[in-house]
């Protein structure tokens, strides 16, 4: 039986079996792949067809980086964390809500001992009332604690201490600015960073051969990089620097990149993500994050506020509510408390013994002489300092609140000067 099985299987003509599919795979496979590839062009300019004639007659609607933000600063808002706002990880440079001041690179940190926001008076963002300053002064408030321009403290220089933003503690210079001065430290004159040694073809260093930062600093300024991020919220840049500068070798010309990349970067942190903020220091050497001794004050005043509303009808107001519940940063600066003139001055000057008459003005502060800050004092490096005591932006801020009429580019001339009005002009 076997043996007859495989006379059989002799018998069967393989190589004529093989041949024929051979020359039906040969005739087939070109048209089958000309098949395929028709289709697929064919697709490819369906898709392409159709892509552009529905982007140009659908409506698209705006992205979700704007649409699906929140649109008020509240206190909910603030308690959320960063990645649970749209595309904030994926971004490069995330937006903030639309009801907040445009152009804030990052989330704010929020201040739990800042006794006059956490109060349910104050928004983390006070500033509401002149639409052409207030963003000018909430960019302060973002580093600085309010009593640094509003508490009547007499004496000059101001004496300021950092305290962390977690616990409230005094804490030394933020790791941005130690970070800062080190990348600043680091730069070579014009002449040596941009000439080539002559026949070497190597880039030239501040001294010879030596770097102009070594191993053990760019260690040290990748950890202050790492400390900078986390306190800022966990900022992808400032990580993404730190990585790069801990792992290539110093001296080297990519080291130089990072190093002119790193100048430039920092500085965009500047706003509100020290992790930390300015606070006045009193005589006998205590942080003023409050007005001390204010807390029967403040409970009696926000009771009388829920009293008066009760009596003008049925509960507080929506704009009450939002003023002492919420924290919005748009409330309305005057809102109706339902109090007499009489007893809401009496209530607030018992919340506020420390508060001035006026706050201070920009150039109280920002000015080369007789400042009433010492910014090299509170560890801002000496490039930051010449900026901070420049006159020319914040005096046009001045003249922005007066009222004053002003033209582009002219009040940014390179010899300082400020633009002058004539007497002539009358306030917007």
């Amino acid at each position: 039986m076997p043996s007859k099985w495989l006379a059989s299987l002799g018998r069967i003509p393989w190589r004529r079996i093989a041949s024929a599919s051979w020359r039906a795979f040969r005739r087939t496979f070109p048209r089958v792949y000309a098949l395929a590839l028709t289709a697929l062009i064919g697709y490819l300019t369906f898709a392409a067809v159709r892509y552009l004639i529905v982007s140009l007659a659908v409506e698209s609607g705006p992205p979700a980086q704007i649409a699906a933000l929140p649109t008020r600063l509240d206190a909910a808002t603030l308690s959320t964390g960063r990645s649970a706002f749209a595309a904030l990880d994926a971004a490069e440079h995330p937006r903030s809500p639309l009801a907040h001041y445009h152009r804030l690179d990052t989330w704010i940190a929020p201040d739990a001992y800042n006794d006059c926001s956490r109060s349910g008076c104050h928004a983390p963002l006070p500033h509401a009332r002149d639409k052409e300053l207030r963003a000018f002064l909430n960019m302060h408030a973002s580093s600085m604690h309010c009593g640094v321009c509003h508490f009547d403290h007499q004496p000059t220089p101001l004496k300021l201490a950092w305290y962390d933003l977690k616990t409230g503690e005094p804490r030394g210079t933020p790791a941005l600015l130690d970070a800062y001065d080190m990348v600043l430290a680091s730069r070579t004159d014009d002449a040596a960073s941009s000439a080539l040694a002559p026949n070497t073809g190597q880039r030239r260093t501040r001294q010879g051969d030596t770097p102009t930062i070594d191993q053990a600093e760019a260690d040290r300024l990748g950890r202050l990089l790492h400390e900078a991020a986390d306190a800022s919220g966990g900022s992808r840049g400032l990580k993404e620097l730190a990585r790069h500068i801990t792992a290539v070798r110093p001296g080297s010309p990519a080291m130089d990149k990072l190093l002119n990349a790193a100048r430039e970067e920092l500085p965009r942190h500047f706003r509100g993500e020290y992790g930390a903020k300015l606070a006045v220091v009193d005589r006998d050497g205590n942080l003023l994050r409050g007005h001390p001794n204010t807390d029967d004050a403040k409970r009696r005043y926000l009771e009388a506020v829920e009293r008066a509303a009760e009596r003008n009808g049925a509960g507080a107001s929506p704009t009450i509510r939002t003023a002492t519940t919420s924290q919005a940063v748009d409330v309305a600066p005057r809102q109706d408390t339902g109090l007499s003139q009489a007893e809401r001055d009496s209530l607030l000057a018992a919340v506020h013994p420390l508060r001035r008459k006026e706050p201070r003005t920009c150039t109280d502060c920002h000015r080369s002489d007789q400042s009433l800050i010492d910014f090299k004092a509170i560890g801002m490096p000496g490039p930051r300092v010449d900026a901070l005591v420049n006159p020319v932006v914040f005096r046009m801020i001045e003249h922005i609140g007066q009222g004053r009429a002003f033209g582009l580019p002219d009040f940014m001339r390179e010899n300082g000067s400020t633009p002058t009005s004539q007497s002539t002009e009358t306030p917007r």
